[in-house]
């Protein structure tokens, strides 16, 4: 069980001694705005940012890489807003913004826009709004809140 406070520390709860301990130092620290976090490896964490962006955090190497709206490169994200992200049963991290739905793509290291059509008109995610994602394996279907 891994959780993130709002200090920025990863922690991992040690079920022996039945407490948490902190997995990350003061350089893979990260900010007040961290969402959720979801394990990429051993020693890899993505981070979702409200504002901030997505990082991915190595605690092998001590780095932080920042994935971030660039309004000249439509393969980034669609916005800074990232509110939720899952693993498909493929290995495909799915992000959710404000502005909508992202898959990344490891091979070009950046973010195809998943656009969405909704039959119900009545329906507010015409605001494009992502709040949560769940993934279910054994449909293999992605539930978008």
């Amino acid at each position: 069980l891994y959780t993130i406070t709002s200090k920025g520390k990863i922690l991992q709860y040690d079920r022996l001694r039945d407490k948490f301990k902190q997995i990350n130092d003061s350089s893979t620290l990260l900010g007040t705005s961290a969402r959720e976090l979801r394990l990429a490896g051993e020693n890899g964490f993505w981070v979702a940012h409200l504002g901030l962006g997505l990082a991915y955090v190595d605690l092998k190497t001590k780095s932080i890489r920042w994935y971030r709206n660039d309004p000249d490169n439509p393969k980034s994200l669609r916005d800074n807003f990232v509110t939720a992200i899952t693993y498909d049963k493929r290995g495909k991290l799915w992000v959710g913004t404000t502005a909508g739905l992202h898959r990344y793509n490891e091979e070009t290291d950046d973010f195809d826009f998943v656009a969405l059509t909704n039959r119900n008109i009545a329906d507010t995610y015409q605001y494009r709004v992502i709040r949560s994602l769940a993934y279910d394996s054994l449909s293999d279907k992605l539930y978008i809140g």
